[in-house]
This record gives C-alpha cells, sequence and structure tokens, in this order.
C-alpha cells in the first residue's frame, strides 16, 4: 500500500507521534522513510537583542 513516507520532524511532542505513525507503517508495509528536519530560525529583530560588546 505504501511505498515511501515523507516526514518533516520539529522535535515537537506531535511530531514524535507522527515519527511512531510512521515507523509502524513503514514496518508494516515494508516503506522507505525519509525525515526533514524542520528548524525554526528567528528573523531579525525577533526578541533578539544586540550585543552591545560588538563594534
Amino acid at each position: 500500500m505504501f511505498k515511501h513516507i515523507l516526514l518533516a520532524y520539529d522535535a515537537s511532542e506531535p511530531a514524535d507521534n507522527a515519527f511512531e505513525y510512521a515507523r509502524l507503517f513503514g514496518r508494516k508495509f515494508g516503506a522507505k522513510i525519509d525525515v526533514i528536519s524542520v528548524v525554526h530560525r528567528p528573523l531579525i529583530g525577533d526578541g533578539l537583542k544586540a550585543n552591545p560588546a560588538r563594534k
């Protein structure tokens, strides 16, 4: 039924749950699993403070 599973992973609890489902589906159907790691990178000015020692 499934030959390939693509999983977006961001280390959150829902992503951990999705990972377990993907692992189980992959094992059951002999599917290949590819994982894309998703990382939040703050935008400039998104709560960052300037380093006063840097000129």
